[in-house]
């Protein structure tokens, strides 16, 4: 796989990310995969978020026009030395997201000691909400308010191999539930 190195200073980012994603092959066709309606709506059985205009949630069936769909996707290479830490510019914005975790090519042996993992925490927190240890193929699915941003942890130098990160982050729609009582207008 061709990859081509970030390091981003002033965010205070290093790692690997896959060149070309869209040319085809297995890494290609996974992603595109991950783009389609098909998918949001397999997403939205799983969690009940309406991630796509084909999915009818019985239980509210009206939706209120805001953008919603596949964000970003991408793959990482993570290996010794590489992080992303939290910046001012993570937590500018950010809507509600479901964030979808794939990882792969992991040695068998992978300790949390290794680093790597993604932490969420909230806004004004040290302590992590969550912790998603990267483990070899396995599909993660975490919902995070917009108060709640992720981060890689540094990976040491005792991680015995690099290994890939597939991710997606899908914005929900907002519903008629979501609305706040005290406004009227949709989180």
């Amino acid at each position: 796989m061709r990859t081509g190195s970030y390091l981003d200073q002033e965010n205070k980012k290093k790692y690997q990310v896959l060149k070309n994603q869209e040319s085809g092959g297995v890494i290609g066709e996974f992603l595109s995969l991950l783009k389609t309606d098909a998918f949001a709506v397999l997403l939205s059985h799983f969690t009940g978020l309406p991630l796509s205009e084909s999915y009818e949630d019985p239980d509210n069936p009206e939706f209120l026009d805001k953008p919603f769909g596949v964000r970003e996707c991408g793959v990482t290479r993570w290996d010794k030395g590489f992080y992303s830490l939290l910046s001012d510019q993570d937590v500018r914005g950010l809507p509600d997201m479901l964030h979808v975790f794939y990882h792969t090519d992991l040695h068998e042996e992978y300790d949390v000691e290794e680093g790597g993992y993604i932490s969420f925490i909230g806004r004004g927190e040290t302590d992590p909400l969550l912790v998603i240890p990267p483990q070899n193929n396995t599909l993660s699915l975490v919902f995070a308010r917009s108060d709640e941003i992720s981060f890689t942890k540094y990976v040491n130098s005792k991680l015995k191999k690099p290994f890939y990160c597939v991710s997606a982050q899908f914005v929900a729609r907002a519903t008629v539930d979501d609305e706040d009582e005290g406004n009227g207008e949709a989180k």
